[in-house]
Formats: C-alpha cells, sequence, structure tokens
C-alpha cells in the first residue's frame, strides 16, 4: 500500500512539472524574446566601440608614419623602407602616391608580378573630399576613404591617409601615406562574443547617407536605406523617421530581409567621423526566430513525465543496493585512507634497516682512520648498504606498479655468495646491537652464479631476514641458510632455496591470512614498537610470483616463525658476472678516458665537488657551470673540441637542462648541435627519462651517481656507440 501511494504521488508530480514546464517554455518564450534584443543591441554597441577603437588605432598608426617621414626628409625608398620596417602587420599594406600624379609605390609587390611594387590611383577619386593638411584634426576626426579595390592584391580595402613631404635631389614633393587595410582583416575584428547564440547574426558599416562602407551576405541594394525601401512596407514618412533614428541613435527596429523572414536590425553610430564630415554606423542583422528561441513544444512536457516515471522505477528498485554499495564502499575508502595513513606515520623499518648499517659502518671508520685497511673494508660495506638503500626507495616508490602488475624484471648474471655477504653486512649490525645470537649458512651455494634480477632477490631476501632480527627479542637467535642445488629437468636450472628461522614474537593464524597485504601489520604492542611499512611481505610476495618462486611460512606466537623461499633460477657463467664497482678504476686507462674532457653543468657545490673528484681520479678533466644559460654560452664560445660531451643537471636556476639541451641542439655552431649531452640528475623516473631523450640528450645517469654509467656515457662520446643511454 505503502508503495503504490508513492507512486501516485510521483505520477501526480510527473504530470504537474509536465504542465508547469509547457506553460513555463511558452510563457518564457515571450518574456525573453525582449531582453535578447536588448542584449543583441548591447552587443552591436559593445562591438562599435571595439570599431571605434579600431579606426582610431589604425589612423594613429597613419599619423605616426607620417610625422616619422615629415620630420627626417626622406626619399620615396627611404620612406618605404621605414614602413617596411614600421609596419608589424603583414595583413596590411603601405602605398604612398605623389599628390600631383596620384602614383606610387607599395611595401609589397602585386600578386601578378613579383617586381613589381607600383600603384596608381589617378582614377580613383578616393582623396577629393578629405583636406588632409588640416591642422586642426582630432583624434577622433580620420582620413579614411570609402572601400575601394587595392590595386595590390585586388582585394576590397579601405585607406587610412596623411599628407608627407618627400624629397629628391633636394626638391620638396607633397605626396600622401596610405594605411591600406583589406576589408576582410577589417570585419574580422567584429566577432560576437556569443557567436554561438547568434549563428545568422551579421554586421554591416555604413555611411549616414546609407551607403555600404563595409556590406554584409544578406544586405542587397546600393545602400541599407534601399535595401529596407526595397523589402519593407514603409512610407515616405515612415522611411525618413526610420534612416534618422538608424544615424542618430543606438537601437534596435524589426524588418524583413530579402527573403521575407521577420529580423531584428541594431544600430549604433560611430563616434569618430571622416574628415570630410561622414558619420559612420555599425549596423547588426539576425532573423527575429534565433533570438526568440524554440516554440512550445508538449514533447518536452512528455518527456519530463517520462523520465520522472523512470527515476521513479529506478529509485524504488536500486535505492536499497546503492546505500549498500556506498557503505561498502566507504568502509573500504576509510581502510585504505587509515592503512596509507599508518603507512606515512610509521616510514619506515625497510629503510633504517641499511641506515643502521650506514652509520655504524661510518662510525667505524672514523675511529679507525689510522688503519687505511680497515677504513676501505668500512667503506666498502658502507658502498654495499647505500646501494641497497638506494634501491628500497625505489621500490617503495614503485608500489603502485606492482599493485597494477606493471612491475618487470631486468635479470643479469650474479654470485650467490655475493648475495650472502651482502646479507651478513646490512644485517649484522643490527643483530650484535640487540644481542641476537645470528648465523648465515651460505656453504651450499658456494661458487653458484645465476642469471635473474638481482636486485629483486637481494630485496627479498634482506627483507625476510630483516624482519627476523626486528621482531626476535634480545638474546634470542636467527638463524639463515641460502643452498642451490641443480635441476634434473630442465636443464640448466638450480634450485635456489633460502630459509630463515628466529625464534622471535612469532605470528598468529589470523595475521598470516593478510600477512601479504599491502600496508598490513600485526596488532600487537611489541609489533607497534617496531617502525615499519606494512610493505615489505607484500612487495616479497608479488617479487617472488613474478619470479615463478613461493613462500612458505611457518609460525606461532611466542614460537618464532621460519620462512622458506625456493627459486628455480638459470644457471650462469662465472665469467658474464659484472664486475664489482670497487674495480671500476682499474678500468680508466683500458677504456681510454684519460685525457678527456668534459663539461659539467651543475648548480649544487657538493654535488659538483664529487663529480669532479671522481672524475679527475681518472684523470678525466671537468669543467663546471652553474647553470644551463651559462653551460650553453660556453659551447657557443669554447674553442672547437674542448669538450668530448657534456653532463646535465635537470633542476637548475635560470635555465633548466631540458632547456639548455634544446638550445644547444639549436645552436647555429655545429660543434655545439653534435656534442653529446647526458642527463646526470635525481629526477629517475622513465618519464623523466623521455623528457631527456626528447630535449635531444643521448642518455641519462641518474643520481647518485654510477661510476660504470659515466664510464658507459664517455664511451658513446668518444665514438664506442651512437646509440641512446638511459640508465
Amino acid at each position: 500500500m505503502r508503495n503504490a501511494t508513492i507512486y501516485i504521488v510521483n505520477v501526480f508530480l510527473a504530470l504537474a512539472l509536465a504542465f508547469a514546464a509547457s506553460l513555463y517554455v511558452f510563457n518564457q518564450q515571450n518574456e525573453d524574446l525582449g531582453g535578447n534584443i536588448q542584449s543583441f543591441t548591447s552587443q552591436t554597441e559593445a562591438l562599435e566601440q571595439v570599431a571605434n577603437r579600431y579606426l582610431v588605432s589604425e589612423q594613429a598608426h597613419c599619423d605616426s608614419w607620417a610625422n616619422t617621414i615629415n620630420g627626417t626628409h626622406m626619399t620615396m625608398d627611404e620612406a618605404l623602407s621605414f614602413l617596411k620596417v614600421a609596419s608589424l602587420n603583414t595583413t596590411t599594406d603601405a602605398h604612398i602616391v605623389y599628390a600631383d600624379t596620384m602614383q606610387g609605390l607599395s611595401t609589397d609587390a602585386k600578386n601578378t608580378n613579383a617586381d613589381d611594387y607600383t600603384v596608381d590611383y589617378s582614377k580613383y577619386g578616393l582623396f577629393t573630399s578629405m583636406n588632409l593638411s588640416d591642422p586642426t584634426r582630432d583624434t577622433t576626426t580620420l582620413n579614411v576613404t570609402r572601400s575601394f579595390t587595392s590595386p595590390i592584391d585586388g582585394e576590397a580595402s579601405i585607406a587610412f591617409c596623411d599628407r608627407v613631404w618627400l624629397y629628391d635631389g633636394g626638391e620638396q614633393h607633397e605626396a600622401i601615406l596610405m594605411h591600406v587595410v583589406p576589408l576582410s582583416y577589417f570585419k574580422a575584428q567584429w566577432v560576437f562574443p556569443t557567436s554561438s547564440d547568434y549563428e545568422s547574426a551579421e554586421i554591416s558599416l555604413i555611411s549616414d547617407t546609407g551607403e555600404y562602407v563595409i556590406k554584409s551576405e544578406s544586405m542587397k541594394n546600393s545602400g541599407l536605406f534601399e535595401f529596407l525601401k526595397s523589402y519593407n512596407s514603409y512610407t515616405s514618412e515612415e522611411l525618413e523617421k526610420v534612416e534618422a533614428e538608424i544615424v542618430g541613435t543606438s537601437g534596435s527596429l524589426e524588418v524583413k530581409d530579402s527573403h521575407g523572414n521577420a529580423c531584428v536590425l541594431t544600430h549604433a553610430p560611430l563616434v569618430v567621423s571622416n574628415a570630410a564630415g561622414a558619420e559612420w554606423v555599425l549596423v547588426g542583422l539576425i532573423q527575429k526566430s534565433e533570438l526568440q528561441g524554440a516554440g512550445t513544444d508538449l514533447t518536452f512536457a512528455a518527456i519530463i513525465a517520462l523520465g520522472l516515471l523512470l527515476m521513479l522505477a529506478a529509485n524504488l528498485f536500486y535505492f536499497t543496493r546503492t546505500n549498500r554499495r556506498l557503505d561498502a564502499a566507504r568502509a573500504e575508502a576509510e581502510s585504505a585512507s587509515k592503512a596509507k595513513s599508518n603507512f606515512l606515520s610509521s616510514m619506515s623499518h625497510d629503510i633504517r634497516t641499511p641506515m643502521n648499517a650506514i652509520i655504524g659502518l661510518t662510525a667505524i671508520a672514523s675511529r679507525n682512520v689510522e688503519d687505511p685497511e680497515a677504513t676501505r673494508e668500512s667503506l666498502r660495506k658502507i658502498n654495499l648498504s647505500s646501494n641497497h638503500l638506494l634501491t628500497l626507495v625505489n621500490d617503495i616508490l614503485d608500489i603502485s606498479k606492482i599493485e597494477s602488475g606493471n612491475l618487470s624484471l631486468s635479470p643479469v648474471a650474479f654470485s650467490l655468495s655475493e648475495v650472502a655477504e651482502n646479507l651478513v653486512n646490512i644485517v649484522l649490525p643490527a643483530a650484535k646491537d640487540k644481542r641476537i645470537d645470528f648465523a648465515l649458512d651460505a656453504a651450499g651455494a658456494e661458487g653458484v652464479c645465476v642469471f635473474a634480477d638481482q636486485l629483486r632477490v637481494n630485496q627479498v631476501f634482506i627483507n625476510i631476514l630483516s624482519n627476523a632480527v626486528k621482531y626476535t627479542e634480545a638474546g634470542g637467535s636467527v638463524r639463515a641458510v641460502l643452498a642451490a642445488k641443480p635441476l634434473g629437468e630442465p636443464e640448466g636450472l638450480v634450485r635456489v632455496v633460502y630459509r630463515v628461522a628466529d625464534t622471535g614474537i612469532g605470528m598468529s593464524e589470523e595475521f598470516q591470512k593478510t600477512m601479504y597485504d599491502a600496508f598490513s601489520r600485526a596488532t600487537d604492542s611489541r609489533v607497534n614498537k617496531v617502525q615499519g611499512t606494512g610493505l615489505g611481505l607484500a612487495i616479497c610476495k608479488q617479487m617472488v610470483d613474478l619470479m615463478g618462486g613461493s613462500i612458505e611460512c611457518e609460525s606461532a606466537l611466542g614460537e618464532g616463525t621460519t620462512f622458506t623461499v625456493p627459486l628455480d633460477l638459470p644457471l650462469a657463467d662465472r665469467g658474464s658476472v659484472t664486475v664489482p664497482d670497487s674495480a671500476a678504476g682499474d678500468a680508466s686507462d683500458e677504456l681510454g678516458l684519460a685525457g678527456t674532457s668534459v663539461l659539467v653543468a651543475e648548480d649544487n657545490d657538493l654535488n659538483w665537488e664529487i663529480i669532479s673528484d671522481l672524475l679527475g681520479e681518472f684523470d678525466i678533466r671537468s669543467t663546471r657551470r652553474e647553470n644551463g644559460k651559462l653551460c650553453v654560452e660556453e659551447l657557443e664560445s669554447c674553442p672547437e673540441g674542448a669538450y668530448d660531451l657534456v653532463f646535465m643537471d635537470i633542476q637548475m636556476p635560470v635555465m633548466n637542462g631540458y632547456e639548455a639541451a634544446r638550445a644547444i641542439r639549436g645552436s647555429a655552431r655545429p660543434y655545439a648541435r653534435g656534442i653529446p649531452i647526458f642527463a646526470m640528475t635525481a629526477d629517475a623516473f622513465s618519464e623523466d627519462i623521455a623528457r631527456c631523450l626528447d630535449a635531444g640528450m643521448n642518455g641519462h645517469i641518474a643520481k647518485p651517481v654510477d661510476m660504470h654509467q659515466v664510464f658507459k656515457a664517455i664511451h658513446i662520446a668518444k665514438g664506442g656507440s651512437h646509440e641512446n643511454q638511459a640508465d
């Protein structure tokens, strides 16, 4: 019964609204017509002001040119040369004709003959009503001609004029300067602000006698008054009254066009006048039906009623379901927002792990500065931890790629022994600080080299091991095993098994169901004391799945946790394993880097100190410029071949790296255009690399600087390769 009542009420409302809408449309059309006519009239008056300003400005240009010519005693050729420079508008021309012959020259050649600049106005009769020598002419009086056909391009034009004096052999000659403006360009100044509302609107310009200065398409006869007389039933008295109203005031009247359509004609006299005393009037014409709008249409009411009925049905059918979905979406959004807020507030145990190694090893190196061997070893381990920290930061930033499935692997050949050493170097300091008994057995992986994404493998192994240390209390133990065993089928594969067992706090069965979800952390006072992102296990799971492996977990609260990660990876030849960074210095002479000259665009003093020292270690000369503009200027002024390549920072004052690269590539100097340019910047996302290449750079090196990438760039610049390089 309640639903039926709702239906009846809604049907009644639909019909009532349909009737009210139809009545409103009918009344609104009548009420709006007057307002629309007034709006069209106002816009015509606004265009009249635009026309006033335009006419005055064009006459001012002509006056300014005439004053310059008269003040400097120019010849005809000098005056034309001046006008070509002074006239910035390529649409208009400037002509000068002698007053006695009405013949002269133009700044532009004829369309029919590119070598012919002559003009002849002797038969035009354009200047008979002008008083060009009147010194009392003010800024609202124009020396402007009627419309005529330009002898240069054949276009209908008008000309703004002034008298000038030219000199030839010491003799003075009177001449007329003409600033010639095509009517098409003049009419282009008239655009209704709401042209889409007045599609049939037309604009004409007439004199006070009704003659057309500019004629629109619908206007017939030789003049507007003749047009009105031919197509409208005016008596002589009525026509005289209409003519006086059009010339004397702004307003509108209803007329018929040549097709018998009812139209609204608006008129607005211009403030400026011709030097001969003729007044000009701007006239607008639009069909009345366009201002009146559509007629009353009962279909409109029916559509409203049908729409309301459909809305009623949809409302009753989907109301409950929509509310439930909104509640679920709100709960999901609140949960996601809370998880991400927790993530931002707890940054980040994953980052603090390698940071702890870096800070601790730095303190050790400082205490052992007198022991070069111990210092070098500490610095080597700091380098390993720094590289991992950089990788980890990038992985955290890539979590969106993981969630969208756009993350890809970059396999290389590497040694499992190197992985084990890296694990110990990063985790051991934290284990010692907590007095945890830590051991890693990698005997089963000794001498095994595999082909996989080393950074992702390191990330998975380090994350699991560092979690074990973090969630194991002081006095506990952490045991890790890394082993590898060749598989019989298929050949060339080895099963790498990584197992980490701890005696830590363990995980509940409930949490184990969601532990691989992003931003997920167990609710436990002991867990809350440990900073973490809640991304570690989520990243590990996605990485392992992408590599075709699996993660197995055994855990119980208060008893500890054991993670096992089996991965089937391709075996790699030991000879294909990448040389460690520590050996990079020995490759300098072999690569032929000594003597290379590099121009470095870098605004940061510390960054410059680092790169210059690193390059100097390999006898590579480097010169600094503090911003992109100085770098461009250096390449424009330096001797040919002074530099072999450019390392370009991106974020710099005055001129950034993108702008500098484009300026260099657009240089008029072939040496500058062809010099190799490599970005050296902390902007390291894929879109940043693409922008560098689009700006004309040859490659991209990310900060912190990897010297292998630097050597590769120098090798490319010195002819080793012509391909673009992106790290």
